[in-house]
């Protein structure tokens, strides 16, 4: 009985952790507002740990933006 309750509270704390984690990773994607102005690239970024926003500039380049973008996140 007792391996069976700390079984299940390790499993609930894992799954809370996971829970977390894409929470964590889902308000990261959500505040990256993209403006695209021309060439112009404004990424507004929340930073979680600091609760100030940032602002970044570069080119708007698909697959180089995309790696940028998916680099800072993870």
């Amino acid at each position: 009985m007792l391996l069976k309750n700390t079984l299940m509270n390790s499993s609930m704390c894992f799954l809370l952790y996971i829970f977390l984690e894409l929470y964590i990773n889902f308000v990261r994607i959500y505040d990256y507002l993209l403006h695209i102005n021309k060439n112009i690239l404004l990424i507004f970024t929340y930073d979680i740990e600091n609760k100030v926003y940032i602002i970044k500039r570069g080119i708007s380049n698909g697959k180089k933006l995309l790696a940028r973008i998916l680099g800072e996140l993870f």
